[in-house]
């Protein structure tokens, strides 16, 4: 059974400290959002598509075509967002999107278009939502070229690593997925990382 003040705090938590809050139009939303948990290992899917998606516990490893071509990752954890879709306005363009829950997982998800609805009156909120939605994309774009542009794997994991140290929460074959390498590979390189780095 959802949890109602779960989800109203997971939503409050997020969208007040990132400025996407507005109370009109989040009083309708709590009641049209609801919860999914995901075993470790399971394909993060859901009924509806196009759906953003915020992570209340654990992570998810996505996989994403892009229009041109190239294929890149986004690892993200509890209180981050993520959308299933393939075209968002102003996004770039998706191919293909796959998610993976890579730890025990519970996403809250609303369709956008249940959102689009409610701020027909606030058009400035729906751009508002936009550009934060682009951005957390982006972000997540961002940090996968950087790790990705080192030039040793030890060198890629400090980058993963300065960015979110509870990623050690997540077992090994993942990580090195996202690194584009065999699990026996990071692991040592894992090693040489904790040498340099641990006291």
């Amino acid at each position: 059974m959802v949890c109602d003040t779960k989800i109203k705090l997971g939503i409050l938590n997020y969208a007040k400290p990132h400025g996407i809050y507005e109370e009109k139009l989040f009083a309708p939303l709590f009641e049209l959002c609801t919860t999914v948990t995901f075993r470790r290992g399971d394909p993060v899917t859901f009924i509806k598509e196009n759906v953003l998606c915020l992570i209340y516990s654990g992570a998810v490893l996505g996989r994403l075509k892009m229009g041109d071509g190239h294929v890149e990752q986004h690892l993200l954890r509890n209180d981050q967002i993520f959308y299933t879709g393939n075209k968002l306005e102003g996004m770039r363009e998706r191919v293909e999107s796959s998610w993976q829950a890579i730890l025990p997982c519970e996403v809250i998800y609303i369709p956008l278009t249940v959102i689009q609805r409610e701020a027909q009156a606030e058009p400035e909120y729906w751009n508002v939502l936009m550009r934060h939605i682009i951005a957390s994309d982006m972000a997540q774009s961002q940090l996968y070229h950087e790790v990705h542009s080192q030039s040793t794997l030890v060198d890629k994991l400090d980058v993963l690593l300065r960015h979110d140290q509870r990623l050690l929460d997540i077992k090994q074959v993942y990580l090195a997925s996202y690194l584009l390498v065999t699990a026996p590979s990071f692991s040592r390189a894992l090693k040489v990382w904790e040498q340099r780095n641990l006291p």
